[in-house]
Formats: C-alpha cells, sequence, structure tokens
C-alpha cells in the first residue's frame, strides 16, 4: 500500500478491493499501522470503502496522547459510517500477524508462502456445556474444553487436507508450494442466529449478566479454552461484542453493567472491548486504548503460554485486546 499520501492510499485500497469484488472476496485487511501520522486518515478510508478492514498497531508504552488520537479515530470512524464502519477499525495491542478474525487479521508480509488460520465462535457450544454443568464453575470449565475438543478434532483433519492444496505464486505461476495451516482462534463469539451470551452465563445460576459473578464464569470459559490441545492463534478467548449479541445489548441497555465492567473482564477474557454503543455526544471514551492496552500487556506477561517472539524495537507485538466503539446511528 503506497501510504505517502491519503490520496494514494485510498487508490490501493479501492484497486484492492475491487479485485476482492471480482473474485467473490468479501472482507479484506490491508494490515495494522505503526505509524501516528496515519491516523487521521483511518477515518476517511473507512468511509471511502466498503469491504477494507484496518487496525493500528499500538507500541508496549502507549503515551496518552496517542490513546487519545486512536480514541478520537474510533468515534471520528462511527460518527462518518452511521456506527457500521466501527466493525472495520480496531486498536490491537500484542496482537501476533495470522489472527482469524477481521479486523486483527493481517499476513506478515515478509513470509512468502500463503498462510490461513481458522475463526470460530462456538456460542451454541457454550450453551451445551452451562446446561450441563449443574450450576458447577469446575464442571462448566470441563465441559466446555470437553465439547469443544470434540468440535475441533474434525476441523482440524481438514485444517491439515487444505495444507496439501496446490496454490498459484504472486508470479503466476503454479508450483508446489501449500498454504500453511497456523491454528484456530478457538474464541466464544456470537454468530447470527445463535445462543446469547447472557442467556449461557445465566444458566449457572450466578446472577444477570453484569451481576458480581460474571467475571468468575467469565474467568472460567476462558481457562476452558486454554487447556484444548489444538493450536491456538489470534484471542483464543471470550469475545464480548455488545452490538453483536442481543443478550449483551439487553444488559447493557438495563444499565446492569458499564463500561469499567467490560474493562474488568478483559482482564480476564483474553479480548478487549469490541463494539461498544457510546452516545453520540460521549467524548471519555477517547481514552479507552490505553486501559485496554495495558491490559492486554499485564495479562501477557501473567499468561502461562508463550506468545511468539518478535523483536519489540523493529515492530510492536502485535495478542488481545483490540479496542473498538460505535455509535448509534442517529445520536
Amino acid at each position: 500500500m503506497d501510504c505517502s499520501t491519503f490520496d494514494s492510499l485510498l487508490q490501493d485500497a479501492l484497486h484492492l478491493e475491487g479485485l476482492c469484488i471480482k473474485h467473490g472476496v468479501e472482507f479484506v485487511g490491508i494490515g495494522p499501522t505503526i505509524d501516528p501520522h496515519i491516523i487521521e486518515w483511518i477515518p476517511k478510508l473507512i468511509a471511502g470503502t466498503k469491504y477494507i478492514f484496518c487496525s493500528f498497531a499500538t507500541p508496549h508504552n502507549m503515551e496518552l496522547t496517542l490513546a487519545l488520537e486512536l480514541g478520537a479515530a474510533i468515534l471520528d470512524v462511527a460518527a462518518l459510517t452511521g456506527g457500521i464502519g466501527s466493525f472495520r477499525f480496531a486498536v490491537l495491542s500484542n496482537m501476533q500477524h495470522g489472527c482469524p478474525f477481521y479486523p486483527a487479521a493481517y499476513h506478515p508480509g515478509d513470509v512468502d508462502e500463503p498462510l490461513f488460520g481458522l475463526a470460530t465462535e462456538n456460542t451454541p457450544i457454550l450453551r451445551q456445556a452451562m446446561e450441563a454443568s449443574q450450576g458447577s464453575l469446575e464442571l462448566a470449565t470441563k465441559m466446555l474444553t470437553t465439547y469443544l475438543q470434540r468440535a475441533f478434532d474434525p476441523v482440524l483433519q481438514i485444517a491439515e487436507a487444505l495444507g496439501t492444496v496446490t496454490v498459484e505464486t504472486k508470479s503466476g505461476a503454479t508450483q508446489d508450494q501449500h498454504p500453511r495451516f497456523l491454528g484456530i482462534d478457538a474464541s466464544v463469539a456470537p454468530g447470527p442466529g445463535t445462543p446469547t451470551i447472557t442467556g449461557s452465563y445465566e444458566l449457572l445460576g450466578l446472577g444477570r449478566f453484569g451481576d458480581p459473578g460474571t467475571l468468575a464464569v467469565t474467568s472460567a470459559i476462558t481457562s476452558a479454552l486454554k487447556l484444548l490441545s489444538v493450536p491456538l492463534i489470534g484471542y483464543s478467548g471470550l469475545m464480548l461484542p455488545v452490538c453483536e449479541d442481543k443478550g449483551l445489548a439487553q444488559r447493557a441497555d438495563e444499565g446492569v453493567y458499564t463500561m469499567g465492567d467490560l474493562i474488568k473482564y478483559s482482564a480476564v477474557c483474553g479480548c478487549g472491548l469490541d463494539t461498544v454503543p457510546i452516545s453520540g455526544s460521549t467524548t471519555r471514551p477517547a481514552s479507552l486504548p490505553h486501559p485496554s492496552g495495558a491490559l492486554s500487556t499485564l495479562r501477557q506477561r501473567l499468561s502461562y503460554t508463550d506468545p511468539p517472539s518478535m523483536d519489540a524495537d523493529k515492530e510492536p507485538l502485535l495478542t488481545p485486546p483490540p479496542c473498538g466503539a460505535s455509535i448509534p446511528h442517529g445520536e
């Protein structure tokens, strides 16, 4: 992508988008930038395209001024697109390449081979596990791990088979080059027509989502994901996108939980703030990328799984969480 000017960036993005439309590809991620000067272009880039996803990779020690600039960009994206564009931009902290979820997904670029990973949502399996847990957090963790492992085993076989497919190189020549399977993002996330996350939480009898027991349930679910015997990539955590789950939206509308509660859950869920509805007159969320990034850094230090290494002086570590926000249309 030519980032020398905004016009050149938009032109390249539109060209790439046109190719994707031609070949039936609905989403394309152009990857993260680490250049603060490009932040002001992001809202216009999102508004000027339909299928382009992008992100900003924050440094380890993010200055407050940068957090405010990113927060302002989040608000501007929402304002220019009626909120819908917020699904196509994220602020990332400690996110490695290869995450299959958009807008965090990107190819490292310096690897001359096709890579692929699988993204899952899993709320129906979460519901089954909670129904079988008999109100026990310990049993809920065990059942969720068991049910997910059972579902992922055949998926892994398919992924391994895909890794034997011959692909076309950049030059157009066909050779014995196979796409490399990176792993599965085993995240629990809502999907269209699936059981609500809140309904599954509340089956444990610890009250409504947002009540004091929510943090413990969140931790139990995330722990179950880390116990899976599959190559985990991306977030592999619990996603709580308020605008994508009817139950989450309802509890938010009822005032059962707040933005502060979501930040608290981010400390244990493996993901950050995601599609959070805020008032169009609100300015305070402009600072939200800062606590999200701090939680991500802390979580990485406390994690018992080692993240892939990367030279922090050359490029900031890009795993959870991203931060996104959307403004309800018309406010």
